[in-house]
């Protein structure tokens, strides 16, 4: 398989594992009896009724076995194990390192998004009203209002900015075609020991 099904495979995995996990517990195994206790009303002998298994916790005919299901979790983890040592192989042979050129497009998508913003900025000014404390003409004290205009500024060459975010983001585009390059070409050995495209209830069956 190609790298770009491998990280896939992965997701699934993870998803699978994650719902395992969420089936192993207490109500998937809890076996629930009504004890009718007839007899003490005396109208008859008692009985024992066994509540049925929600459909939740049912795996086709029967229900999920705490055993089986713990083994498959663990099959579910060997297998992400294999997979992760199977990929770092896979890229531990490229001519790059697959994971530096990931990071550095990663950290260069915050720059990229910062001084974007700082692109689209624009000087504004707000009207407003201010006051001031004094004397009037026969000497006492009196409130004075008055207009105010605040005007704000940036100081941001943007030719300057426009020439860096055009240089990074070419630089982004090329590591993003270099890393959909490798996706797709650079080989995965392995052999998943599950039909991960299967629900969970179908997997734990065939296993």
């Amino acid at each position: 398989m190609r790298l770009k099904e491998a990280f896939t495979l992965q997701n699934k995995m993870q998803s699978l594992y994650q719902q395992t996990i969420r089936m192993l517990s207490a109500d998937t195994f809890a076996c629930t009896k009504v004890v009718r206790m007839y007899s003490k009303a005396n109208i008859g002998e008692d009985v024992v009724e066994e509540v049925p298994v929600s459909t939740s916790y049912a795996a086709g005919d029967g229900r999920f076995e705490f055993d089986r299901l713990v083994d498959l979790a663990q099959g579910i983890l060997a297998d992400k194990r294999s997979l992760t040592l199977a990929i770092e192989k896979a890229k531990a042979g490229c001519s790059v390192s697959f994971d530096a050129l990931k990071q550095d497009n990663v950290v260069k998508e915050f720059l990229i998004k910062s001084l974007s913003e700082m692109e689209n900025v624009k000087s504004f000014q707000c009207e407003g009203e201010d006051q001031a404390y004094g004397k009037d003409n026969d000497g006492k004290p009196a409130v004075y209002r008055y207009p105010t205009r605040t005007v704000t500024t940036y100081d941001i060459d943007k030719s300057h900015l426009k020439s860096i975010l055009k240089h990074l983001k070419q630089e982004f585009s090329e590591t993003s075609l270099k890393l959909d390059e490798l996706v797709l070409s650079v080989d995965v050995d392995f052999v998943p020991s599950y039909d991960y495209d299967s629900s969970l209830e179908e997997i734990y069956l065939e296993s």
